[in-house]
């Protein structure tokens, strides 16, 4: 009888398969998450939130992932007020070009739209008819 090493409720073939992963498993729900996405839209929320968008840019910081759309909605003011970019920059923790690779919307429709450019502009598909 092989051994099989259990990640959450799942083993690791069964997170193998082409399922969407399941919340419980958690680093390779958060490796698939970034894997298979083409954009990510990040609604105000709390720690939880916070860590997802931390990691997306620590990722793209390091060049550990490539360049995703990365939405921030209800605008930039909400942000601002939450995280300060610019002492992260005056203290030199992050360059304006990483600052540069968030995007801000005020609106469900106006993050719909921008990740569809996104997409149309890198030929991306989304593998299913949702674009139109």
């Amino acid at each position: 009888m092989s051994r099989r090493r259990r990640h959450g409720s799942a083993t690791q073939d069964e997170l193998l398969l082409d399922r969407p992963p399941v919340a419980g498993e958690e680093p390779w729900r958060k490796t698939m998450f970034v894997k298979y996405s083409q954009a990510f839209v990040i609604f105000p929320g709390g720690f939880g939130t916070m860590d997802e968008l931390w990691e997306m840019l620590t990722l793209l910081q390091v060049g550990k992932m490539q360049r995703r759309n990365l939405i921030l909605i209800y605008g930039r003011r909400y942000w601002d007020e939450v995280l300060n970019w610019r002492a992260m920059m005056r203290w030199g923790t992050i360059r304006p070009q990483e600052y540069e690779v968030l995007q801000f919307a005020d609106t469900v429709d106006e993050a719909f739209e921008r990740v569809k450019s996104w997409m149309e502009k890198y030929h991306l598909s989304p593998g299913n008819e949702w674009l139109e």
